[in-house]
């Protein structure tokens, strides 16, 4: 019994339309992975370009914030929680202070009646 052999036995050359089909899904398989390349080139480029912005943004707001805190001249007064601070033309105060609430007689009297 002879074996199956899928391919024919005797050599052939290919013709031109076969050619022709070859060669045009080569050259899309070249063209697919081109784009492929492109895009990811794209996305990496677009997520640096993300990571740096944001880094820089982070930068100049931590040296915003050392220009300014280093440029507040701030004096601390005996009483407590008070602060005075200026920076350059501009001068603002704050104070904070505890308070205790206390009931009076005269409310707890009127409470009872």
């Amino acid at each position: 019994m002879k074996a199956f052999h899928p391919l024919p036995l005797k050599s052939r050359t290919a013709t031109r339309g076969e050619v022709v089909v070859v060669v045009v899904e080569v050259v899309r398989v070249v063209v697919e992975v081109v784009i492929l390349v492109v895009v990811v080139i794209v996305v990496v480029i677009a997520a640096i370009a993300v990571v740096v912005r944001v880094v820089v943004v982070v930068v100049v707001k931590v040296i915003v914030i050392i220009v300014v805190v280093g440029s507040t001249n701030c004096s601390s007064s005996s009483r407590r929680g008070s602060k005075s601070c200026s920076s350059g033309s501009y001068s603002s105060s704050s104070s904070s202070s505890s308070s205790s609430s206390s009931i009076s007689s005269y409310s707890i009297n009127s409470i009872k009646e």
